[in-house]
């Protein structure tokens, strides 16, 4: 599986650009966790913050709003059935607006919150998840490509 140009013209630095990369998940829900795999790999740098965290967005904000990101990433697992490990910018309107995932507070309600104080752009980089039970086991698939995101974005830090 390939990155799609849209992907790496959203996470390729610039100058003058300022990235925030959100990553979600939860460390005890299987493929849920793949957002926190991500956020250990890298490493905020040059114009990139990265905030992993957890389930937990909203103790974040405040330090996502100093940052004054021109461009808003949040990286989390989703089911939008496709391919396990898919990567996809997710449609927005897609998202709820009250959490049905293991986050506490639903990452739109964060992204709208980061986005009327800082007038950034946001995306939403989902990673098609096989399961979320409980347990600690991340599927081989996910991690794979998983990694190719981590490894692209890496390049530029």
């Amino acid at each position: 599986m390939r990155l799609s140009k849209d992907i790496k013209k959203i996470l390729k630095p610039n100058d003058i650009t300022k990235k925030l990369i959100m990553t979600l998940g939860n460390p005890f829900r299987s493929d849920d966790s793949i957002g926190i795999y991500i956020g250990n790999k890298i490493k905020s740098k040059n114009n990139y913050l990265v905030l992993n965290v957890y389930n937990v967005p909203e103790n974040y904000i405040d330090e996502a709003i100093s940052y004054r990101p021109n461009i808003f990433i949040i990286i989390d697992a989703a089911n939008f059935n496709g391919k396990v490990g898919e990567i996809k910018i997710l449609d927005r309107n897609l998202i709820p607006e009250t959490s049905l995932s293991t986050h506490t507070i639903s990452p739109k309600l964060i992204a709208e919150i980061i986005e009327n104080e800082t007038q950034c752009d946001t995306y939403f980089i989902g990673i098609q998840i096989c399961s979320i039970e409980y347990g600690n086991n991340i599927n081989r698939e996910v991690i794979k490509n998983a990694d190719l995101l981590v490894n692209y974005i890496n390049k530029f830090l």
